[in-house]
């Protein structure tokens, strides 16, 4: 493992998240309307938590659903289950084509521990030193955690990442790819990069972390 300065990392959890924003009936959406509609398998352990008007909420076997009138989230929080989120928001979308939507933000959430008891604060001062002797006064005499925020165009999305720390010794990487997605057949092909966009946050952690 190549090493930062001497902070030697490793990936510890990640959690893959897709977020559409549009106009969405919460009073549909249930087990049994997914399972009929073959959007999601019949033995996934998944639970009607709330349904309402106004939102409807389903969690089970790792998946979180979150729909309300004007967003629909889907959640994994199993690194090994992406694909089977990735999935089954594309056939939620095949289901319903006509759904009014507009942009779409694939999600991921990496956190890296800084071996060797090191700060997670201390790696941040180190990647992206303060460019002068004011900066680094202001934000050594902050109360609050130091964080970073970068913004660029990549894999054809407006890439925003929140580099913060988790706790001392975790940094917390949190990616949104965000796509303008105005009707749903460009919904599907964003959803068909789901993985690319996985793979390469993943990548991009390492090349911070310096592997």
């Amino acid at each position: 493992m190549k090493i930062l300065g001497d902070l030697p990392m490793k990936i510890v959890t990640t959690q893959s998240s897709i977020v559409v924003i549009g106009n969405f009936n919460p009073a549909i959406v249930n087990k049994d309307w997914l399972v009929f509609q073959e959007i999601v398998p019949k033995d996934l352990a998944l639970e009607t938590k709330v349904i309402t008007p106004g939102v409807s909420i389903l969690e089970g076997g790792q998946f979180v659903f979150l729909v309300d009138l004007e967003r629909l989230q889907f959640t994994s929080k199993d690194n090994n289950k992406y694909q089977m989120l990735a999935d089954i928001a594309r056939r939620f979308f095949e289901k319903l084509p006509h759904t009014p939507c507009r942009s779409v933000g694939l999600n991921f959430e990496i956190q890296v521990e800084v071996e060797g008891g090191k700060n997670s604060v201390t790696f941040l001062k180190n990647l992206f030193p303060p460019q002068s002797q004011e900066v680094k006064n202001f934000i050594e005499n902050s109360t609050s955690s130091q964080g970073v925020i970068l913004v660029k165009e990549e894999e054809g999305s407006k890439l925003r990442l929140v580099i913060e720390p988790a706790d001392n010794t975790l940094l917390r990487f949190s990616f949104n790819f965000h796509f303008d997605a105005p009707k749903a057949e460009k919904l599907i092909q964003v959803i068909a990069q789901f993985e690319k966009c996985r793979n390469r946050a993943v990548e991009i952690v390492n090349i911070i972390k310096g592997d």
